[in-house]
């Protein structure tokens, strides 16, 4: 029994040991923001003979550029995609490691500038690996999407959520499992807020998730953030969502 006992806790403890080591790893890496210099906030026009519309980018490393190029990144694409219609103003606020409480900090005073008619909110990773309470998640995204509403109740909303993140390689058993089971967690607060905002999910853990899990080579140099593949991956799902905002999200005006 002793020796069982024993076998028990040495087993618990390789698993803390792993975790630990595991978690400093996910700190070190969703951290960089240091070494990355983060996209600039001077609006872009995307020229077009169309309707002029402003469109925000607001989030994390995905929609800050990080992994690829910038200009390949989900920023410029789904900007040049609407681009196809409209004349478009494009800001990114994005900034490598926001987590969603960050957003109401450091980058939604940016409505004091502009009046943006369609947003992307490409967030929800770091809530992920920094383990963001759950009703202070559902908390900080409701508050920024009621300030994007008072400040234009017509303005088209699209979230993401977070990606698949235990589809990461260097995320070891049993921290994939765990990262992965996060994962699930967060996206299910984002579900909600979208169902309660009428708003508008581009679902990239669920559409491109497997994708990353059975390809390797679509993870960036760091085997972290998706690289220029990889993003193209994610565009179709975002390029959906935003097409489905603006054509079927009710205003909400009264």
């Amino acid at each position: 029994m002793k020796l069982a006992w024993l076998l028990i806790c040495i087993i618990l403890l390789v698993i803390l040991l792993t975790l630990v080591i595991e978690v400093m790893i996910v700190k070190q890496t969703s951290g960089s923001a240091k070494k990355f210099e983060n996209p600039s906030r001077t609006p872009r026009i995307f020229e077009n003979k169309g309707k002029k519309l402003t469109y925000l980018v607001m989030g994390d490393s995905t929609s800050a550029g990080q992994g690829a190029e910038y200009e390949k990144g989900i920023a410029v694409l789904t900007a040049q995609h609407l681009a196809k219609t409209y004349r478009v103003t494009m800001i990114n606020t994005s900034i490598s490691g926001a987590v969603t409480k960050e957003l109401l900090t450091d980058q939604i005073s940016i409505l004091k500038e502009i009046k943006p008619d369609v947003v992307l909110l490409s967030i929800g990773a770091n809530d992920v690996t920094h383990t963001t309470n759950v009703k202070s998640l559902e908390k900080d995204l409701s508050e920024v999407i009621d300030r994007l509403i008072a400040h234009n109740c017509d303005v088209k909303i699209i979230l993401t959520g977070s990606p698949d993140m235990g589809a990461i390689e260097k995320f070891l058993f049993p921290l994939s499992w765990i990262v992965g089971l996060r994962t699930n967690i967060v996206n299910s607060v984002f579900n909600n807020i979208v169902f309660k905002y009428t708003a508008t999910l581009a679902p990239i853990a669920e559409k491109t998730g497997p994708l990353f899990r059975a390809d390797r080579s679509l993870f960036a140099a760091d085997g972290y953030h998706p690289n220029e593949r990889g993003y193209a991956i994610w565009i179709p799902v975002l390029t959906d969502a935003i097409d489905t905002a603006i054509r079927s999200q009710l205003s909400r005006c009264r």
